[in-house]
This record gives C-alpha cells, structure tokens and sequence, in this order.
C-alpha cells in the first residue's frame, strides 16, 4: 500500500526476492490500496527462507513495507 500521493516525478517500483532469487521485479503498490503478491506454483520446501526487497529499475524512492503474511499450505 503506498501511504502518499506521489509527485508526477516520483516512482516507487519494488523488486522481491525470494532465497536470493527474483520473485516479482516491478511492483508498484498503489495509493492507500492493500494488495496482494502471490505465487500460484509451489516454492520448493527449504528449512529457512528469506525474504528480501530493492529498489526496482526506474525508482525514485526506496522500498517500503509496512505487513507481511506468509504461510504454507499443509497437507
């Protein structure tokens, strides 16, 4: 969700990775606008898993995260 009104000069695109690989490049959280980034194929099962965001191609500001839900699905 992005919390202000950006300027006409103004981008925020954000890169994901997941375990060091990319997940999603470009996304663009809109303004006051809860969205959603998901992954409709399986991820493979690790122990640990990290999670991590950069600023995308194109952007003038830095990333912003304010929650994070993750959770897996168990048979």
């Amino acid at each position: 969700m992005e919390v202000k009104i950006l300027n006409s000069n103004e981008s925020r695109l954000i890169d994901i990775y997941f375990n060091d690989k990319v997940f999603r490049r470009g996304f663009q959280p809109k303004y006051m606008y809860a969205d959603t980034v998901f992954n409709a194929d399986p991820l493979s099962a690790v122990s640990s898993a990290s999670y991590g965001l950069s600023r995308g191609v194109g952007s003038t500001l830095r990333p912003f995260l304010n929650a994070v839900e993750i959770y897996a699905a168990v048979d």
